[in-house]
């Protein structure tokens, strides 16, 4: 298990199989997954059968990605109870002008509220830059899920615009996302 970086609270590292429990607590929160591309997990066999996926990418850790499905997943572990509270993620896309990666993340409601995520986000930004990944990062959020962009806007990020009906969600079919980015030189 490769640890990606760590912040005054937290390690984002990869998952295990034994991270199991902890990402079928957070995954079967219907609060949660009605704003996530995934369903609802009913068993934790769900999350086995995910954490089988998210493990066996690690093989191959900085390839270029084409689709949000390629996105690799690392897990966010409140160091003071060494539990699993969320998911940080992205995927790289190439590019003449130095890549862009699109950041990609949830995290526990329980947990929700005291600043975590953004200091995920914040460090994924840090390591990013420090290893050259992209120029430029990118993520997107429903519109409704206005926590979401919260986050991005305490991280930094930029808002771009709305896309109209982009993308869709575990409560309609077909939402509008907010767009926001950062460039590797307001890092």
């Amino acid at each position: 298990m490769e640890k990606l970086f760590e912040t005054k609270r937290l390690e984002v590292r990869q998952f295990t199989a034994g991270d199991a429990a902890d990402l079928y607590e957070i995954c079967r929160d219907p609060d949660l997954v009605k704003f996530m591309p995934f369903p609802q997990y009913k068993s934790i066999d769900d999350a086995h059968a995910r954490l089988r996926v998210v493990v066996a990418k690690y093989a191959d850790p900085a390839p270029t990605r084409t689709t949000s499905e390629d996105k690799i997943d690392y897990a966010i572990v409140l160091k003071s109870e060494n539990k699993v509270i969320g998911s940080l993620g992205y995927s790289r896309y190439t590019s003449r002008a130095g890549g862009i990666a699109e950041l990609g993340y949830y995290m526990s409601p329980k947990y929700q509220g005291n600043g975590y995520m953004t200091e995920a986000v914040v460090g994924l930004f840090k390591y990013i830059k420090s290893h050259k990944i992209a120029m430029r990062i990118e993520a997107k959020h429903d519109v409704a899920n206005v926590a979401s962009g919260r986050v991005m806007q305490k991280a930094g990020m930029n808002f771009e615009g709305i896309m109209r009906k982009y993308t869709g969600n575990n409560t309609c079919d077909r939402v509008d996302a907010a767009m926001y980015s950062i460039l590797y030189e307001e890092i």
